[in-house]
């Protein structure tokens, strides 16, 4: 059975795109199709559905990278925080921050820019820098996971309760093979559990040619007695170390309270 379909051609007048041919079905098997609106111009529609899908495509990405941040669980003090929210000083702020950025955009590349080691006492930006390269990462599409030594520790023991839902294999391939670990405070742990699964975990990674940043309060010259002859000789042969050897950015509580009474202004701070 034939069904006899005519088309007539409309002319819309556009304020954009001039003069534009619509083409609408006239009438099926003789009976007319009535046109109670004028058609939309064509082009106008074509624009408006590849905004759409921009804007969907935009969402999705800003999603995508939100659930990154969100999956590498930086400290919520500084879970957006980028390196352009780090403050520099001086000289030697300026190149940690450099060096920190550039390592980021090696990985971002699939690069491999071995580890790198932030040592310095507690206050002077270490957590805030790995909470950068966290994000930055996300926004390149790039998985990492922020932990402290005791964090670690915990979520292992975790694994060994009744009910547990993650076995310890489980979660040691995770933090064996995750593209980026950034590990803070190491050496504040000092169980003999905790140590020996630290140190298994970045000799895997090691064994792997897998990044590693780590944070320490501890100076480099005693690092090795707090962490043990093994996992220094990897940091050594590994990582480049960056000394923060300024004073702690932190404030006390009244005098911090007393500068946003007096002042609107936002404050940045470091922390460990």
């Amino acid at each position: 059975m034939n069904i006899d379909i005519q088309h007539t051609d409309l002319q819309v007048q556009c304020e954009v795109h001039g003069n534009q041919i619509v083409q609408r079905i006239k009438s099926i098997d003789g009976l007319e199709f009535n046109f109670d609106h004028t058609p939309e111009c064509p082009a106008c529609c074509i624009e408006q559905n590849a905004a759409k899908e921009r804007e969907q495509d935009e969402r999705r990405k800003l999603e995508r990278v939100q659930h990154l941040i969100t999956a590498a669980q930086p400290p919520r003090r500084h879970e957006g925080t980028t390196f352009d929210d780090y403050t520099t000083t001086s000289s030697a702020q300026k190149r940690i921050l450099e060096i920190c950025r550039r390592y980021t955009n090696n990985i971002a590349s699939q690069g491999y820019p071995g580890w790198l080691a932030l040592s310095g006492r507690p206050g002077t930006g270490k957590t805030m820098l790995l909470s950068c390269i966290a994000v930055d990462l996300a926004k390149n599409h790039v998985r990492s996971r922020y932990t402290t030594q005791a964090a670690m520790g915990r979520e292992f023991r975790a694994t060994y309760q009744r009910g547990a839902e993650r076995s310890e294999t489980s979660l040691f391939d995770y933090y064996a093979q995750i593209p980026l670990l950034l590990l803070d405070e190491l050496g504040a742990s000092s169980t003999e559990h905790t140590d020996r699964l630290v140190f298994e975990v970045l000799d895997t990674r090691y064994a792997n040619n897998l990044p590693v940043v780590i944070a320490t309060n501890h100076p480099r010259a005693a690092l090795q007695e707090v962490v043990g002859e093994r996992l220094f000789d990897r940091l050594t042969e590994e990582a480049t170390f960056l000394a923060f050897d300024w004073e702690s950015n932190r404030k006390p509580a009244g005098l911090r309270n007393k500068n946003r009474e007096t002042s609107p202004a936002r404050t940045d701070t470091h922390s460990s």
